[in-house]
């Protein structure tokens, strides 16, 4: 059952309220403010600072703007909520949301411990509302245009059936901020890289090995760069790189087939090498595609709230993403090859690893 709060239902749109209105929250606030369909109704956030420059960009008075969410839905009626606060804190804001019965969109990862996760999908579940994750990064245009040209074995630059994968991303963070948590890492990027594996490979791996380490001039507390295998069996090997210790940012990922690598680099430019040929051909991007997946991730929410069915990024469905991830964390701690957390559930259990 999903809650009735469509634009034809409320005549303005939906209501939604910005939880965490900093950097990535203000780039939600400029898109729901000119989005047809939506509008902006509370903000919140701990800063007053924040708060306020906040509210002058979405051109609400004062008294429809909090520093605590219980205080915003009691006093505002909303429809919807965008959560961008710290990873940590998101399963605190979900199930707040989901006591008023809010459809919640939560920016990645939905929470960083997989438990929670699966609380946090029951919840949304029992009180009828849709729940999706900001995972807009296999969205973006060069992810989405990516898998696109894997998936399709009728284009000119198709790799054929991808057996080796190399995915390196090394990140230049020296700035701990909010990431003083065990595995932030995979918390904060790995569950993007993973996602966008999924959407290309299609199903999860059998078994991860992995390492969590840190550079001799790491600032941060624990461990902050991971080294993975994914093994698909026979199928398919993926080799996975993940640092924030890099002194310089680079993005390098390539799918391995027999026809052909089929590449992406920190350009953002995709490009695919023949089998036994010396030119690189460059691949084109569709320009329908939007550049950060920011709209296509909240476009897909709202089909789900409006009646449509979940999309990728429905919590549900984001559950094999963090079960994913949460591998990753448990073979990094036993130092061993691991088989996937967890095991299929279905809509009235969660099961914990």
């Amino acid at each position: 059952m999903q809650h009735e709060t469509t634009t034809e239902a409320r005549g303005g749109g939906l209501r939604i309220a910005v939880i965490g209105v900093g950097n990535r929250g203000r780039m939600a606030i400029d898109y729901f403010k000119t989005t047809p369909g939506w509008s902006v109704v509370a903000l919140v956030d701990e800063s007053e600072t924040i708060l306020r420059e906040a509210a002058e960009l979405a051109r609400l008075p004062p008294s429809h703007c909090f520093s605590d969410a219980q205080e915003a839905f009691a006093a505002l009626p909303c429809d919807a909520v965008f959560i961008c606060t710290p990873t940590a804190t998101h399963a605190h804001y979900c199930r707040i949301a989901f006591r008023h019965r809010l459809h919640v969109l939560v920016e990645k990862a939905m929470t960083n411990c997989w438990e929670e996760a699966q609380e946090l999908v029951r919840l949304a579940e029992e009180a009828g509302v849709c729940f999706c994750v900001a995972q807009n990064y296999r969205f973006a245009r060069h992810c989405r245009s990516f898998a696109a040209v894997a998936n399709d074995s009728g284009h000119p630059c198709y790799p054929g059936r991808i057996e080796m994968v190399d995915y390196i991303h090394h990140i230049h963070r020296p700035r701990v901020r909010r990431l003083t948590f065990p595995y932030s890492m995979v918390w904060d990027m790995a569950c993007h890289h993973m996602d966008l594996l999924l959407s290309i490979l299609g199903r999860l791996p059998d078994r991860v090995r992995s390492e969590a380490f840190a550079a001799s001039w790491t600032p941060y507390n624990h461990p902050p760069n991971l080294r993975a295998w994914l093994d698909f069996g026979a199928s398919c090997r993926v080799q996975y790189l993940l640092t924030f210790d890099a002194p310089v940012s680079s993005l390098h990922i390539a799918l391995i087939g027999e026809r052909g690598t089929l590449r992406l680099d920190h350009r953002r430019e995709i490009w695919f090498h023949p089998a036994g040929g010396d030119e690189a051909l460059p691949v084109a991007q569709p320009s329908a595609f939007s550049a950060s997946g920011f709209r296509e991730t909240v476009e897909g929410w709202r089909d789900y709230i409006d009646g449509g069915t979940e999309p990728v990024h429905g919590g549900r469905r984001n559950l094999e993403v963090l079960r994913l991830c949460q591998s990753l964390i448990e073979s990094a701690e036993a130092r061993d090859a691991v088989t996937l957390c967890g095991t299929p559930q279905t809509r009235s259990e969660a099961v914990a690893c």
